[in-house]
């Protein structure tokens, strides 16, 4: 296992208006909005490298998305080693796969799945391989 595996080390919040919600987090937490692509905007609460990963110890960043169906609630992601494995692992232990792992990195992303705990909490994994 890697020394950053099995850590929250990123989240995604749901918008309705991309605008409206890029200027309240500014404002109120200073934190910064760039344009990501797809609509999206990353929430750098803190430096961050190529890939939106901070690069202060212990920080985390993460991205405003518009809210849809399949995602009307904030997101917590952890970040793992593989993600099939922790998907079995999950199961295992008797949670679900909600979105199954897809894998972003012919763009430069992750591979990302999102499961529901046994309490019915739905959080996500990625990795960026090995």
């Amino acid at each position: 296992m890697s020394k950053q595996a099995n850590k929250v080390a990123f989240f995604e919040l749901p918008a309705d208006d991309m605008a409206r919600a890029s200027k309240f987090y500014g404002e109120v937490f200073g934190w910064s909005t760039p344009e990501q692509g797809g609509g999206n905007v990353w929430a750098f609460t803190t430096p961050a490298d190529e890939q939106g990963n901070p690069t202060e110890t212990g920080a985390i960043n993460g991205d405003i998305r518009p809210r849809s169906k399949g995602f009307d609630r904030p997101l917590i992601m952890i970040l793992v080693d593989d993600v099939e494995v922790q998907l079995k692992e999950v199961e295992n232990a008797g949670g679900k796969v909600v979105h199954p792992a897809q894998d972003e990195s012919q763009f430069g992303g992750p591979v990302w799945a999102v499961f529901s705990d046994t309490e019915g909490n739905h959080l996500g994994v990625y990795s960026f391989g090995v």
